[in-house]
């Protein structure tokens, strides 16, 4: 449960930006902010198994709120102390597939 004092009117309107296998992103705003957005996209890069499988990997979203742009980058990256390697490769992945 949320509760602020004094009470807050929220009035939010939700963008489903992606995706069916990787991790999953929505932007939340203000309704009055919502004829500002324009050039929404996103992308994701799956680097699961065999670097497809979207259980692991990044989504990237980018939009413009009036003159200003955004972008905005999550990323599940494979787990272990062992796994740097891996983790470097992923990074490395999702970062030159985004730009």
């Amino acid at each position: 449960q949320f509760s602020t004092s004094p009470p807050l009117s929220f009035s939010l309107s939700y963008l489903n930006l992606h995706s069916p296998t990787t991790p999953k992103r929505a932007v939340l705003t203000h309704k009055s902010i919502l004829p500002l957005l324009s050039n929404v996209t996103s992308l994701a890069i799956p680097t699961g198994v065999g670097d497809a499988l979207g259980n692991k990997g990044g989504i990237g979203v980018a939009l413009s709120v009036g003159s200003s742009t955004f972008c905005f980058v999550a990323a599940h990256l494979s787990a272990g102390q062992n796994d740097v390697g891996r983790r470097t490769f992923e990074f490395t992945k999702i970062g030159g597939e985004l730009a």
